[in-house]
């Protein structure tokens, strides 16, 4: 879409939607220079604008910054950063309610999904809704008959969550970083977190705060998990083929404290 001359001449509620769209999709890939590359369009198009930092925000959340990115979105929420359109505002409030669930803050959280609500539900607006539904469908669950008349909205909204939509790679904090990539694909192995360390380059207590980030963002407590969840979704990849045409997973050097010397046979 930004490739084409059309890009320029979107509505105000085109633009925030393809932006969203575009740094999510971008993020989902690991590609975090268009997802900045997006967001910084958006941003020469309609400066000062709401329609900024919902991209801004959904990129410090993928990164882990949930905090900064709840911040990034509050002038949005008490309307000191105009919005060319409301849909803008609907986006803002439910990856709020996203982010505050994610940090386990309830009520905040339903406070934020009650008011985008308001506006969704008399016209019909369930976009944000289906792209953050892995984050959002267990609070909408916990809160069913609080939802007034927008009830049978979040029925729908509920329904039409499956397992499917679970594993998808959501736009708030579930996006692996590129050095977390490259930790996980050593989990399968045999290493031990020291030797992972070498392995990569880096210290051990670099690779922990890595092995503890992947647990959080795949949702487990164990390595065996981390590696299950991660193969259940696609992250883990068979690279090269064994013996027998059976595929096994690409490997790193083994680091120097692995060597054995062995003796002459």
């Amino acid at each position: 879409m930004w490739q084409t001359a059309d890009a320029d001449h979107l509505s105000p509620a085109g633009l925030s939607a393809a932006t969203s769209q575009g740094v999510r999709l971008a993020l989902a890939v690991g590609n975090e220079d268009w997802a900045a590359e997006t967001a910084a369009r958006v941003r020469a198009q309609l400066p000062g604008s709401a329609e900024c930092a919902i991209p801004d925000a959904q990129i410090l959340a993928a990164a882990g910054r949930t905090r900064e990115a709840l911040a990034e979105l509050e002038p949005v929420l008490d309307g000191t950063l105009p919005a060319h359109a409301p849909t803008t505002v609907v986006r803002a409030q439910v990856l709020t309610a996203a982010l505050e669930t994610s940090l386990g803050n309830d009520v905040r959280a339903f406070e934020a999904l009650r008011k985008a609500l308001e506006w969704a539900v008399p016209n019909n607006y369930r976009r944000p809704f289906i792209d953050l539904a892995p984050h959002l469908a267990p609070l909408l669950s916990r809160n069913r008959s609080r939802f007034g008349p927008a009830e049978d909205f979040v029925a729908a909204l509920l329904a039409g969550h499956s397992r499917q939509d679970e594993r998808r790679i959501g736009a708030i904090g579930t996006q692996l970083s590129a050095r977390e990539v490259d930790v996980l694909h050593d989990l399968p192995s045999r290493l031990t977190i020291p030797e992972i360390a070498e392995a990569e380059g880096v210290s051990e207590n670099t690779v922990k705060t890595h092995v503890r980030s992947i647990y959080q963002k795949l949702g487990v407590n164990t390595r065996s998990e981390a590696v299950r969840e991660a193969r259940e979704r696609g992250l883990i990849r068979p690279r090269l083929t064994g013996s027998r045409g059976r595929p096994r997973f690409a490997r790193r050097p083994i680091p120097a404290s692995r060597w054995r010397s062995r003796s002459p046979g």
